[in-house]
């Protein structure tokens, strides 16, 4: 049965459709807590999401390419790196990922693991939001990951 235009009260996508590239800059978004970059896509509905990060980030470029990071997180010495558990994860656990590319869904949703690749389906919707864990050492990081997100 055809909708007239009289009758629609309102329109909404689904999803945000298509796919975005970001640049994440550790200089910007991975030198402190709580600096976050908008990639200005929007998750609506219970679709799912594949977000895909390349580059790397040296996370004390003090002495340049010795603690270098992939968006997994830094894997150096002293650091018996493993990838978090899936799910949401408080501010303490993440301390133990510098260099790791996490997300959020909304500007005040919880922080997920994102790493090399992310796949699923978040059960939110909102903005989605991208750090960088900054280092240990409190010190500025440089270098940047290329984000490729896109509906699935």
């Amino acid at each position: 049965m055809p909708l007239n235009l009289v009758q629609l009260r309102t329109l909404r996508a689904l999803h945000s459709g298509g796919d975005t590239e970001v640049a994440v800059d550790a200089a910007r978004y991975g030198s402190a807590h709580g600096q976050w970059c908008d990639t200005g896509y929007q998750i609506e509905g219970s679709g799912g999401l594949v977000i895909a990060a390349s580059g790397t980030v040296d996370i004390y470029p003090q002495t340049p390419g010795q603690y270098m990071s992939s968006p997994a997180g830094y894997q150096g010495p002293g650091l018996a790196m493993r990838p978090p558990p899936r799910g949401q994860l408080n501010a303490a656990a993440l301390r133990n990922y510098p260099g790791a590319l996490i997300g959020r869904i909304g500007e005040e949703g919880d922080p997920f693991y994102i790493g090399e690749r992310y796949e699923g389906a978040p059960g939110q919707e909102g903005r989605l939001y991208l750090h960088i864990v900054p280092s240990p050492w409190n010190n500025a990081s440089s270098g940047s990951y290329q984000v490729k997100v896109a509906a699935k």
